[in-house]
């Protein structure tokens, strides 16, 4: 619970510091990728819920081949839905300036940050699998400990960057 309220108010200051450093059209641009994001990740379809599900019985019966012969099943879903996601995601990019109502102002190419967040979504679906063994187990707070404190950390990171950021800005503007 402490992790979920430093969580939202670190949320809250990252969001606030994002805005004043770099504009809402970086914000805008930002909820909107996330949002596609978020469509294509219904390639997921419940797929890990399934396969956490059946993983209960052959770990309360030590059935380590069984449990192998699912996380392999896992693994090679989630190297599928990863593939899915990354040439849909592929596909929007021609479609990105008629998605965005208006030409924001932003310096940085669309395309590219579009890329690193489509990245970083994909690329989860490579290591997600790892993590339910642990969920079928009933030891998921050891994966949503580490969620949080990861989480927490890349906030804190980005305050850090995005101050970092203002601070360079701020001082080529004083240089020129």
């Amino acid at each position: 619970m402490a992790c979920q309220i430093i969580n939202l108010v670190l949320s809250f200051v990252t969001r606030t510091i994002f805005i004043q450093t770099l504009g809402s059209d970086y914000l805008g641009v930002n909820g909107l990728f996330s949002n596609i994001l978020s469509i294509l990740s219904f390639a997921e379809l419940g797929i890990g819920n399934a396969i956490v599900f059946s993983m209960y019985r052959p770990l309360a019966e030590n059935d380590s081949s069984r449990l192998a012969a699912l996380m392999s099943l896992y693994k090679k879903a989630y190297l599928v839905i990863f593939a899915i996601v990354t040439i849909a995601g592929l596909a929007v990019i021609p479609f990105l300036h008629s998605i965005i109502n208006g030409e924001p102002n932003i310096s940085e190419n669309l395309s590219l940050i579009y890329l690193l967040f489509l990245a970083n979504t994909a690329i989860s679906y490579l290591v997600v699998y790892k993590k339910s063994i642990l969920t079928a187990d009933q030891k998921n707070y050891i994966v949503l400990s580490a969620t949080e404190v990861a989480h927490i950390l890349q906030i804190v990171l980005q305050i850090y960057v995005l101050y970092q950021y203002h601070s360079f800005i701020g001082f080529l503007v004083i240089q020129i």
